[in-house]
């Protein structure tokens, strides 16, 4: 496979399916290109297209969904959570480094769409960050390791990681039309956002 059919193979999947999933994971379809990894104990939401920014990792303790919007309920993994955001950075670093190669050739142009160049070309910190820190396109354990260290600081400082891991119990909303994910959200404020969203969805046993 030669790097541009790389880039538009790796675009086109979700970053677990880079790292060849289990063949005991079970995959449901939700919709629009969405769907639920069950993972033994651990249950994950994508959208197949790597560049939205709508996953909710592990672990997922239950869901509804309708053709407009997915809520979830989670209890957050640290260990599950950062081995998936790894193989998403580890997919994303590839992408760009093959971007760089193949970014002016015509096939290049042909085989991508203009959002999926945006979304390539906004990682250009992001590549340079992992860059510094030893990481290579190769995809082999000691990259792996180097992004995980990465993590462990990025888990702590984020904003968004730190709010996901303040609670043992976090909720969530993906509008599917629009590809936007709503989240982590308290109870309180999950249910208000199902008022003013007009979603007519609840979890059992709440």
């Amino acid at each position: 496979m030669n790097n541009v059919k790389l880039i538009f193979f790796l675009v086109l999947i979700i970053s677990t399916f880079n790292s060849c999933a289990n063949l005991n994971d079970e995959w449901i379809e939700i919709g629009d290109d969405y769907v639920c990894k069950h993972d033994g104990g651990n249950a994950s939401i994508y959208n197949r297209q790597t560049y939205y920014r709508t996953e909710i990792h592990s672990k997922i303790t239950d869901y509804k969904f309708n053709e407009k919007f997915i809520i979830a309920k989670q209890n957050p993994d640290y260990n599950n959570y950062k081995n998936s955001v790894v193989e998403n950075y580890s997919t994303r670093y590839m992408i760009y480094d093959n971007y760089l190669k193949e970014k002016k050739t015509k096939e290049f142009l042909k085989v991508t769409s203009p959002f999926i160049r945006k979304s390539i070309i906004a990682d250009s910190s992001f590549y340079k960050l992992l860059k510094s820190k030893g990481v290579t396109a190769e995809n082999q354990i000691n990259d792996m390791e180097k992004i995980k260290k990465l993590l462990d600081s990025v888990f702590h400082f984020d904003p968004f990681y730190k709010k996901v891991f303040l609670s043992k119990e976090n909720y969530w909303i993906i509008d599917k039309d629009n590809n936007i994910r709503f989240g982590p959200l308290t109870k309180k404020e999950f249910e208000k956002e199902l008022k003013q969203k007009k979603i007519n969805m609840k979890f059992e046993f709440e």
